[in-house]
């Protein structure tokens, strides 16, 4: 099922505020460099306008040598985990960028979230993010966790990350997750800057630089490898799919053809496209309405998904 959801004329400017903090996006082919450091220091800085609550813990955990946290809502079921990869273009983003939006969809999905600190590109390019989050994956089924209480979720790269491990899963036919969620995942990388540019619709905080920094991530590998590029995987008897993304946004195809892959493959999935709103909105659910809608939903779903496999 596919499904548009519109956005509140009285959240217009806080949706134009959050682009401006994020230095916006323009249509400008870009030069051709990436700067990795500042990147990085800029989306751990847009963590503060989403602070995390303080009935939140927080733990380190070790993974068989994958580093990372578990966040852990007031009296959640620590039975239910979300296994949420964080996003960043494969070279950004860290705990503590994502820390809050795991911790808010922990809290609606009444679940713990578990956040591994899978390594970044270009100092670990491809396959080490997919390694990482596969070794997580099977150190939870170590720690007397059953297969149908865990979700996988991640967002833009990290949305493409979980759609790789899911195809690993999938192909090695190992225990599936109960479901999967996807916030604007990045799921075709192959596409070059021109397409990128072309796609462009309005105000986004998604950059003309993605064709760069897939490359980086890549380090030589084909693009259209299904394990860089998700698009192009089999998904059949893949369990149900949630994919939420921005109707303003330059990853907006990414997930309508991903839509109908999946749809084509069998696979049970549902796409809400957010009318006029720009790539990862629901990390600002604490100051943006429909950010809170949106990950409302998303614990709707994922409870739906682990009370449904609890009673079978």
């Amino acid at each position: 099922m596919m499904s548009h959801v519109s956005v509140s004329e009285q959240s217009l400017p806080i949706v134009q505020k959050i682009i401006d903090m994020s230095g916006g996006s323009s249509n400008e082919p870009p030069d051709g460099t990436v700067d990795i450091q500042a990147s990085r220091a800029r989306l751990d800085k847009l963590a503060v306008l989403a602070p995390i609550k303080e009935s939140v813990r927080v733990k380190s955990i070790d993974m068989n040598g994958v580093s990372g946290e578990s966040i852990l809502p007031l009296n959640c079921d620590e039975s239910r985990i979300v296994l949420f990869l964080h996003g960043g273009a494969y070279l950004f983003g860290s705990l503590n960028s994502h820390r809050e939006l795991a911790a808010v969809i922990a809290e609606k999905a009444n679940a713990q979230s578990i956040i591994p600190d899978y390594r970044l590109a270009p100092e670990h390019p491809f396959p080490a993010a997919l390694e990482d989050v596969y070794t997580a994956y099977k150190w939870l089924l170590q720690q007397d966790i059953q297969p149908r209480q865990v979700i996988l979720s991640g967002d833009s790269a990290g949305g493409g990350l979980v759609l790789a491990l899911l195809l690993t899963l999938l192909e090695e036919k190992q225990p599936l997750p109960a479901a999967v969620v996807l916030l604007s995942p990045w799921t075709k990388t192959e596409a070059t800057t021109e397409e990128l540019i072309e796609r462009y619709k309005g105000p986004d905080i998604t950059k003309n630089d993605l064709w760069f920094k897939a490359m980086l991530y890549a380090d030589g590998h084909d693009f259209s490898d299904r394990m860089i590029s998700p698009i192009n995987g089999d998904f059949a008897g893949a369990p149900p799919v949630l994919i939420q993304v921005g109707g303003n946004e330059r990853l907006l195809e990414d997930s309508t053809e991903l839509y109908d892959r999946l749809a084509a493959q069998g696979v049970n999935v549902t796409l809400e496209i957010w009318d006029e709103l720009f790539h990862v909105f629901q990390v600002f659910s604490s100051i943006l309405p429909e950010g809170l809608q949106a990950v409302e939903r998303i614990g709707k779903f994922m409870n739906k998904q682990f009370n449904l496999l609890r009673m079978n």
